[in-house]
């Protein structure tokens, strides 16, 4: 397959998966939040344990 023909279905895929994204977002903007904040949370509180050991 020609290399740039290659790329270029990468990107439009790439776009498709943000495009998705974005629209979920919009659709459900408390869930996205919620799902952000708790994801942010467990991170912080993982670390502060690793940091504790």
């Amino acid at each position: 397959m020609v290399p740039w023909v290659r790329t270029m279905g990468q990107k439009l895929k790439q776009r498709l998966r943000l495009d998705v994204g974005r629209e979920i977002c919009r659709q459900y903007p408390l869930f996205c939040f919620l799902l952000l904040c708790l994801s942010a949370a467990s991170l912080l509180l993982n670390r502060w344990i690793f940091h504790l050991l």
